[in-house]
């Protein structure tokens, strides 16, 4: 028969295909209209129907069904869109109470409910629905909902996939067909599953193999032991975990479970977390002549590893850390490295196929190089400045590293004078980069509200002065390899025939230019350091003069055994503490570090002198307030004497110590001594800071005129002539000299060392003694 599409005009419109009456959200005749059930949170509300595209995401169309139920949709993220799978009992309609529930999931406030409802379709006999539910709800829902049908299968194939990874022992240990199993997971066997979690991949750290040397290595060892061996098996001994390649000694290094470090445990004891001080980690030994790279540095001492180290062994062995204890994803610099590995492996293959690379002998040492064309100069700089993050944990001095190869390659094999131009580039690339990060720094510190400055603190201040730190040491690099290799490149030049001074005397001319920006950054950005951290210090340095460092109870004082120090003195001793981290971690030179400590050293004294000598400050000249300064400059100088700083610390403080020294002596004892004593005693301090104490000593202990305290005639006429303003100067023609000197030593080999290490300055190394 002919149906009525048949009859029908062609100026009407064609009929829409049916509803599937597997989906229940959805009808064929309403596209973009996606019905939400909501039984569960509004009684005899069937449902409401939303406007939804492929795009909308499950947590849009939960704000706009609430908003149709009449429910705050600023609550969404108590609510849930849940895609439900169950049958139609009874009269089959959608209206009708015949729906039972088969199984329910929560969809992902990302998922697409209309997208996964076009990807997957229910079973035959099946219909879907979307719902809004209570989040809380759902949660107790899924937590008393167990497995009994699955929870095997699933059990059987994690093993299955474990055993996979970690190989089998089927086969003997010589065969070359398969990997085989270390020796710390044959140990899980022997010893059965009763030994728990820790002896599991995700509940214990272990070694995961990247590169190896052939068939016969593991590609996991569990590190659940005290401690690992790793070497070459011999017929005297075998290692806990054995590799095979030629250069692996018998005893290659240690892998020893040690406490976890704790971050200024000496000075600040508070704020630990509960069970923190339980926590473990584990520590590479390497043996006397072993080759150990962590992170492609050098491992010479006990070193802690990290989630996401890569741990290398001689030249053919690289493994990768993980500890699921903490269950944190791998560090971004981990993926970076493992990208850099991964390129390196597929530029090594594309060169094996043009030409054969002979091997290189155990022992010998390689001269890296870093080759580029002129036209791709630009962008490589523009990639070696910006490869290293500051606050990250790669090798700090990458950068100079770099740029030093760059130049090098740039005097070798372009025509001569190009280094010179790319010289300056280079410089006034990081010129820039400093000017900038420290005008960064400049305005954040502007704006902000002068009354708050009294709350400022050092810990606010580190992440924009490890920027600051990270190019200053990076300056100094650079600076020293052009003092070293300039000279050599200008006399390249020099041995060419034909007239060449106008090339020369440009490059000469561009060697001093750069090595003048170079000092003028180093000089800046250690002035900058400066400053912000004696700012950190103006704010904590007034405490120490009300700090009673004296326990209230019958305790032993911190300096004798006692725990922790007094809280004014932690917050001095941090300042310091971070200063000493900030120099030591960014890798600047030793002497510099001497320099700034001797700023920050002199600052400190030059300040509590002058608060002490102020005449608001006279409650602290008796001898009880200035026995209590004593003890807590006593703390100060211990901690500069554990730190190796002691030297410069007696030096710059020996005005203060002199100062409460003398405050401290009782009466009865200070009266007794002479003017020349004292003067002797006591020579840090000028006559007239000498008598401004002894006169303020005087008024505050209402002992009246000692005449044995009389300056000389020669010291007194000093006094009446300098002044009283004298009394609490700064003594800045005393103050530390920031001294930059040239020495040119080109006996220094350059570029000799393994990647990330790069060439370090064993002297001074500037020009010109300048005072900052």
């Amino acid at each position: 028969t002919n149906t009525r599409g048949d009859r029908r005009s062609t100026t009407e419109p064609p009929e829409r295909p049916a509803d599937d009456p597997a989906e229940l959200s959805t009808q064929s005749s309403a596209p973009g209209v996606l019905k939400i059930f909501g039984d569960e949170i509004c009684a005899g509300a069937n449902y409401k129907s939303v406007l939804a595209t492929p795009r909308s995401s499950a947590q849009e169309l939960v704000k706009e069904a609430l908003e149709r139920y009449s429910l705050n949709k600023n609550a969404a993220h108590s609510y849930v869109l849940c895609d439900v799978i169950g049958r139609l009992e009874g009269g089959g309609g959608i209206g009708e109470l015949g729906w039972r529930t088969e199984c329910l999931r929560a969809l992902g406030d990302n998922e697409k409910p209309l997208l996964l409802q076009e990807l997957w379709k229910p079973r035959e006999g099946h219909a879907r629905r979307f719902e809004l539910r209570r989040r809380a709800e759902v949660e107790e829902f899924n937590a008393k909902e167990k497995d009994t049908i699955t929870a095997d299968i699933n059990a059987q194939a994690r093993k299955l996939q474990r055993n996979r990874a970690k190989g089998t022992l089927t086969l003997p240990r010589s065969s070359n067909s398969s990997f085989c199993r270390s020796l710390s997971e044959t140990s899980l066997n022997q010893v059965g599953p009763s030994l728990g979690d820790e002896h599991s991949l995700y509940q214990s750290a272990h070694l995961l193999l990247l590169q190896g040397y052939n068939q016969q290595d593991c590609l996991v060892y569990l590190l659940n032991r005290e401690q690992h061996t790793v070497g070459q098996e011999t017929p005297s001994a075998r290692p806990n975990i054995c590799l095979f390649a030629p250069d692996i000694l018998p005893l290659h290094c240690r892998l020893r479970r040690v406490p976890a470090p704790r971050r200024h445990a000496n000075i600040n004891n508070k704020g630990e977390e509960p069970g923190e001080s339980q926590r473990s980690c584990v520590a590479v030994e390497p043996v006397l002549h072993a080759t150990v790279l962590v992170n492609f540095s050098r491992c010479e001492r006990s070193t802690t590893l990290r989630h996401g180290d890569l741990l290398s062994f001689g030249a053919h062995y690289i493994f990768l850390y993980k500890d699921p204890t903490g269950a944190k994803p791998l560090p971004a610099q981990t993926l970076a490295r493992l990208r850099s590995l991964g390129q390196l492996y597929d530029a090594g293959d594309r060169a094996a196929q043009v030409s054969s690379v002979p091997a290189i002998r155990r022992g010998q040492k390689r001269r890296l190089q870093l080759e580029f064309d002129p036209t791709h100069e630009d962008q490589l700089l523009n990639r070696i400045v910006s490869l290293i993050e500051p606050g990250g944990d790669d090798h700090k001095l990458t950068p100079a590293y770099l740029l030093c190869l760059c130049i090098q390659h740039s005097a070798s094999t372009f025509p001569p004078g190009s280094f010179g131009k790319l010289l300056l580039k280079i410089v006034r690339r990081i010129q820039t980069i400093a000017w900038e990060k420290t005008k960064d720094l400049a305005q954040k510190q502007a704006h902000q509200d002068p009354s708050t400055l009294s709350l400022l603190s050092i810990s606010d201040l580190i992440p924009d002065l490890q920027t600051i730190f990270f190019w200053m040491s990076n300056s100094i690099e650079i600076l020293y390899f052009i003092q070293q290799r300039a000279p050599a490149y200008t006399h390249s030049i020099e041995t060419l025939q034909g007239s060449k001074e106008s090339l020369l005397s440009a490059t000469i001319s561009a060697n001093e230019e750069a090595m003048t920006i170079l000092e003028e950054v180093i000089m800046y950005t250690f002035q900058q350091c400066v400053y912000y951290i004696t700012k950190a210090l103006y704010v904590v340095l007034p405490g120490l003069l009300d700090c009673n460092p004296f326990p209230v109870d019958s305790s032993e004082p911190c300096w004798k055994g006692g725990v922790g120090f007094p809280e004014p003195v932690r917050r001095v001793l941090q300042v310091f503490q971070n200063g000493q981290e900030l120099l030591q971690g960014y890798q600047v030179h030793p002497e510099i570090q001497a320099q700034m400590f001797a700023y920050l050293f002199f600052f400190s004294n030059v300040s509590l002198f002058n608060q002490l000598m102020d005449k608001g400050r006279a409650e602290h000249t008796h001898t009880q307030g200035c026995v209590q300064l004593c003890a807590c400059l006593r703390m100060v100088m211990e901690w500069a004497s554990r730190s190796g700083l002691g030297h410069l610390a007696d030096k710059f403080f020996t005005k203060l110590n002199s100062t409460v020294s003398i405050l401290a002596t009782p009466p009865q004892q200070l009266t007794q001594m002479s003017w020349r004593a004292l003067s002797s005693e006591h020579s840090a301090l000028k006559p007239v800071q000498l008598h401004r104490i002894l006169t303020q000593y005087q008024l505050t202990a209402e002992i009246g005129p000692v005449p044995t305290w009389q300056p000389s005639s020669e010291d007194e006429a000093y006094i009446y002539r300098t002044g009283e303003c004298i009394f609490v100067e700064q003594d800045f023609v005393e103050q530390p000299r920031q001294t930059l000197t040239r020495k040119r030593t080109p006996t220094l080999p350059v570029c000799t060392r393994t990647p990330m290490e790069p060439t370090r300055p064993t002297g001074p190394t500037f020009r010109s003694e300048t005072k900052a």
